[in-house]
């Protein structure tokens, strides 16, 4: 698969899988679910005036940055406790630091351990443990602090990441 096939499937993909969103226990009696999830995919352009406008689409050039915007709605009258929201950062392109909205995030290199940015882990080399700084290109998951979320209410989250060349 071409990495702008890639890309375009991770768009579609995180629709669908990859948006991971975890909230705190409501009535078992709920018809529906508590949580409704929404993703959208916006290339970034800048006008030669320095302007920003989004365009949608699926389809990007190497090069190009696309924004995530993921909204969360309660679809209930209760209020849900520690609503948290994941974004795998797609193959084939780099998270931009500093985009995120909210900006408190942490950041993940395996999905699994998450750490404020730059991520820093240990690692052995030659026998002896050292910790490296890993850079943005590394960071494969973003994740915001855990919120509360009142009845009816929503929250929005964005992240930008360039794609390949």
């Amino acid at each position: 698969m071409s990495d702008l096939n890639n890309i375009r499937f991770a768009a579609r993909a995180l629709g669908v899988l990859a948006v991971f969103v975890t909230a705190g226990a409501l009535a078992q009696t709920s018809p529906t679910a508590p949580l409704a999830t929404t993703i959208e995919q916006r290339t970034v352009v800048v006008a030669a005036d320095g302007r920003e406008r989004l365009e949608a689409g699926d389809a990007v050039r190497p090069g190009a940055v696309v924004e995530y915007t993921v909204t969360l709605r309660n679809t209930t009258s209760q209020g849900l406790k520690n609503v948290q929201a994941t974004l795998p950062i797609p193959a084939s392109t780099e998270y931009l630091p500093g985009s995120a909205r909210p900006a408190a995030i942490t950041g993940s290199a395996d999905g699994t351990t998450y750490s404020v940015l730059p991520i820093r882990r240990t690692v052995k080399k030659n026998g002896v443990e050292v910790t490296e700084t890993l850079g943005p290109r590394d960071v494969r998951w973003v994740r915001w602090a855990a919120l509360d979320l009142a009845g009816g209410a929503s929250a929005t989250f964005t992240a930008r990441v360039r794609v390949d060349k």
